[in-house]
């Protein structure tokens, strides 16, 4: 048994905590894991794990060695890196995970440009609005909208901030009145985007935060579901203004409830936590800011002074800039 390769297997069952899932990742049949770690347990002379059919667990030297291997391995990973001519050139694979219906909306045109500039990067770009684990996924990036991250296991670059409002058809209004405060909001047809019916929408009452518990007649998973119902005039919707800005411009929409902003999320970019930054994701960070800064192209379209939104975006976000190592690949 080559050592690295049986630290490389053996970190990958600690975590994904399956010899199923780690063989997947390396493309290994569970045998030949289990065969891994059998013959790392002889060579060290100790058990790493427990297992049996429907379990596993590592042991404290398990946990002691875990931690050593995976210094190893980004040393000797860091070490193969800098000596090659690939730290000078962004190449191999590149997974990348994003939300559908922004992607669909913001990526997908600029994309073919990433890729003509990266010819030797094969990009690999999953779409799902579920926050999956980076690290176990075996992802490189993650595009997320959202107001908060774990610092402990991913680092973020803010690329600009997604505002939200309240909005409605004109029909809708017509039909039904304007709101005059978010608690009248009880009265109204609402449509819900993540199949929670009761879930609360925020908002900002002077300098205080206050919630209103919203109910309608229709829920679902898809934003773009959403804000088509609320086009033909089913009720109020909470929408981030990447979806709706453009209906917002034409006037199919109608944003409501001006006097009570809801605290904006956060566009970022984020990576596992790392010593180092490969350069390949390093380059996808860089085209992203482009896309999104120093204006989101969804606010540069209306002509909003946008020019503040990566700098109030970092403000927002609490993790550490990712900087690319000089030998990264």
């Amino acid at each position: 048994m080559d050592l690295l390769d049986g630290m490389r297997v053996f970190t990958a069952v600690v975590e994904t905590k399956s010899l199923t899932e780690a063989g997947k990742r390396l493309g290994l049949s569970p045998s030949t894991v289990s065969k891994y770690i059998s013959a790392l347990e002889e060579h060290f002379g100790a058990t790493l794990l427990n297992r049996t059919t429907r379990k596993l667990w590592i042991t404290e030297i398990g946990e002691s060695l875990h931690g050593r291997c995976t210094q190893i391995l980004e040393d000797v990973e860091r070490t193969e890196l800098e000596l090659s001519e690939l730290r000078m050139h962004p190449k191999g694979p590149l997974k990348v995970t994003a939300p559908p219906v922004f992607s669909m909306r913001y990526l997908a045109p600029r994309l073919p440009e990433f890729l003509a500039s990266h010819p030797e990067i094969r990009l690999e770009l999953v779409l799902t609005s579920e926050s999956v684990d980076l690290a176990e996924q075996g992802i490189d990036l993650a595009i997320r909208i959202t107001g908060r991250l774990d610092p402990t296991t991913t680092e973020a670059v803010p690329l600009c901030l997604s505002r939200r409002v309240f909005c409605a058809a004109p029909s809708y209004l017509a039909r039904s009145g304007s709101p005059a405060h978010p608690a009248e909001l009880k009265q109204h047809n609402c449509l819900i985007y993540n199949g929670l019916i009761n879930n609360p929408w925020p908002y900002r009452d002077g300098e205080q935060l206050a919630e209103v518990f919203v109910g309608g007649n229709f829920v679902t998973n898809n934003l773009e579901l959403v804000r088509h119902a609320a086009l033909a005039g089913l009720g109020i919707v909470l929408m981030p203004t990447w979806l709706v800005a453009a209906d917002l411009r034409s006037g199919a929409l109608r944003e409501i409830l001006t006097d009570f902003k809801i605290t904006p999320y956060s566009v970022y970019a984020v990576a596992p936590k790392k010593r180092y930054t490969p350069i390949k994701t390093y380059s996808f960070i860089e085209f992203l800011k482009g896309v999104f800064c120093p204006a989101p192209p969804w606010e540069a379209a209306d002509g909003a002074p946008a020019a503040a939104s990566r700098r109030e975006a970092r403000n927002t976000g609490r993790n550490r800039r990712p900087r690319p190592h000089a030998g990264a690949q």
